[in-house]
This record gives structure tokens, C-alpha cells and sequence, in this order.
């Protein structure tokens, strides 16, 4: 019998339902449906794990992410369960940008 949508089961080809785990970026009890981690949050691993929200500094910009993204080089955001890179706007502290600037230069 095949495992439900977005799961595996560990060992292959059990019997029993109960092994089929949902695949990362997937939360979900053992042998149940799993559903996809909200964007802003992430899965790493097999498992009925929870979905956990990207920390600061980081984001995910699809549902069903295993992993979350670093914010752009000498930016930064505090907040967490960010979806866009575009939430990484402020510079690092001890940088700046100019107005309408992608980039931040370092204070002098």
C-alpha cells in the first residue's frame, strides 16, 4: 500500500502505515495526510516535527520549504516568519544606505 501524499516510508516497503512519514517541509501525524509548512516556516527533516518559523535574518517564500533563506549580504530583519527577501531591508548594524539603494556601505 503506497504512503499518502508528501511522505515516505522508513523502512521500505513496510506493511504497516504508521512508518510512512511526512517528507520535510510536511507536518503530519505518522501515517496521516501531511500538509505543507506555511510560507515563513520550514520543515527540515522527515517526521511529524511541527512546522517552525524562520528566525530573524532569515525567510521562506514558498509553502513546503525544508529550509529558509538567508537575508541578502549586509542586510538584516528582526522579525521572524518573513516571505520575501524584500523584508531584509534594514543594514547591519555599523553599515548604512542611501536612499533607493539596494546595497549598504560600511560607516566610516
Amino acid at each position: 500500500m503506497p504512503c499518502p501524499d508528501n511522505s515516505g516510508n522508513n523502512p521500505v516497503a513496510s506493511e504497516a502505515v504508521t512508518t510512512c512519514l511526512c517528507d520535510a517541509g510536511y507536518t503530519g501525524l505518522d501515517g496521516g495526510a501531511c500538509t505543507a509548512c506555511d510560507p515563513g516556516e520550514h520543515k527540515p527533516a522527515p517526521g511529524a516535527d511541527d512546522c517552525v518559523a524562520c528566525g530573524p535574518g532569515e525567510y521562506s517564500s514558498a509553502a513546503a520549504s525544508a529550509v529558509c533563506q538567508k537575508c541578502p549580504v549586509d542586510t538584516e530583519q528582526p522579525l521572524s516568519s518573513r516571505t520575501s527577501s524584500t523584508d531584509c531591508t534594514a543594514c547591519e548594524s555599523g553599515k548604512f544606505s542611501a536612499e533607493g539603494s539596494t546595497s549598504c556601505g560600511t560607516c566610516g
